[in-house]
C-alpha cells in the first residue's frame, strides 16, 4: 500500500492532490474559526449574565429606594419609633417567621406620644405564630393587634410533626411610644 502512495504521479493526479489539500486546508480554517466563534459567544454569554445580574440589582436598590422615600415621607421622626421596627423585626426573626412584607405607614404625633402603625405579612408553623404573637405581647411598647388575619396554605398535618401546616398571617399592628 505503501508503494502505491510513494509512486502517485503528481502530474497525472495534480487535480486529486489539489482538492485534497484544499480540503485539509479548509477543514483546518473551519476548526480554527469555530473555535474562535465558540470563544466570543462564551465571551458574550458571560456579558449578558453580568448584565443581566446588574439589572436585577438595579431594580432591588430601585425598590429599596421606593421604601426608603415612602418611609421618610411618612414623618418618622423619632428614634423610638424606628426601635419599635427593629425589635418587632428581630422578634420575628427569632420565632422563625418568613415575613414576605413589612410595611410602616403614617407616624400620628398625640402630643406626648407616637402611634406607629404598621402591617407585617408573614407565614409561620402555629407555635412560632403563637410565641411570636406571645412577644409582641411582652414588649416594654404598648402595643396593640388592630386586625390579624390567618390561612392555612398547606393541610395534610399530621401528629408527628413531619408536615406541619404553614399560616399565612396579615397583622395590622399599632405601637405607642411616649416622646423623650
Amino acid at each position: 500500500m505503501l508503494d502505491k502512495i510513494m509512486n502517485i504521479n503528481l502530474k497525472e493526479n495534480k487535480t486529486i492532490v489539489f482538492v485534497v489539500i484544499v480540503l485539509v486546508i479548509t477543514l483546518f480554517l473551519s476548526k480554527k474559526i469555530w473555535d474562535s466563534q465558540d470563544v466570543k459567544l462564551n465571551y458574550a454569554k458571560s456579558q449578558i449574565n453580568d448584565y443581566n445580574q446588574r439589572i436585577n440589582l438595579a431594580d432591588e436598590i430601585n425598590v429599596i429606594s421606593d421604601q426608603l422615600k415612602k418611609f421618610d415621607n411618612s414623618g418618622w421622626p423619632s428614634k423610638e419609633s424606628v426601635a419599635v421596627m427593629g425589635k418587632i423585626t428581630d422578634l420575628a426573626t427569632k420565632n422563625n417567621l418568613q415575613i414576605d412584607n413589612f410595611d410602616p405607614q403614617g407616624l400620628t404625633d398625640k402630643g406626648e406620644y407616637y402611634i406607629i402603625p404598621f402591617t407585617l405579612s408573614f407565614k409561620a408553623e402555629y407555635f412560632n405564630l403563637q410565641r411570636f404573637l406571645s412577644d409582641i405581647e411582652n414588649l416594654s411598647y404598648l402595643t396593640k393587634i388592630k386586625n390579624i388575619r390567618i390561612v392555612p396554605e398547606s393541610v395534610g398535618y399530621d401528629q408527628s410533626d413531619d408536615n406541619p401546616v404553614s399560616l399565612a398571617t396579615n397583622l395590622a399592628i399599632e405601637a405607642y411610644v411616649l416622646k423623650k
